[in-house]
């Protein structure tokens, strides 16, 4: 029964923490690679929140759209530290804490998602497996899984009381 109201509550809770943010204007981004480690290890989740880019300082981790090099046609999402801003050209300087240098290309203020409130480790691999087909049926099973427990570890207190109420009755007589 108590791992059955566990499992509800537990997945209650994730639930909660993957959505409830989305209600708030957080953003949610799965770090994938290690250029903010230590700080923000591989695969966890960071907590981003609309800034104005003007308003960031050395220091601050942002999450933004950004090209990987010169020749990229494509953008990715990269969460790096912000090393300068420079109001007069409209761009962030950033670098990952990992990485040696600073980042090629500067970051121009519109492609900034937002400020990185939080993270935590780990948070978004589970998040990224929620996400496909099979996690999805995973989390469904869990929760039908965890329903079954509470009901029949209720059943089971309810069988094992009726016994002890019996075997008080009969020596009572």
């Amino acid at each position: 029964m108590i791992l059955g109201v566990l499992d509800l509550v537990i997945s209650a809770l994730l639930c909660a923490l993957l959505v409830m943010p989305n209600l708030l204007g957080i953003s949610l981004y799965t770090v994938m690679t290690g250029s903010m480690e230590p700080a923000i290890p591989v695969g966890s989740l960071v907590f981003v929140e609309p800034a104005d880019p003007a308003d960031l300082a050395g220091g601050d981790v942002v999450t933004y759209r950004g090209r990987l090099s010169e020749q990229d046609v494509s953008t990715s999402v990269i969460t790096h530290r912000v090393v300068a801003n420079d109001p007069q050209s409209k761009e962030l300087e950033t670098k990952g804490d990992a990485n040696n240098g600073m980042d090629i290309l500067p970051v121009p203020y519109g492609e900034v998602i937002g400020k990185v409130v939080f993270s935590v480790p780990l948070l978004g691999t589970v998040g990224t497996s929620l996400s496909t087909w099979m996690g999805k049926m995973s989390l469904i099973a869990l929760i039908i899984g965890g329903l079954l427990l509470s009901l029949v570890g209720d059943q089971l207190v309810r069988v094992s009381k009726r016994r002890a109420s019996n075997a008080l009755e009969k020596t009572a007589f």
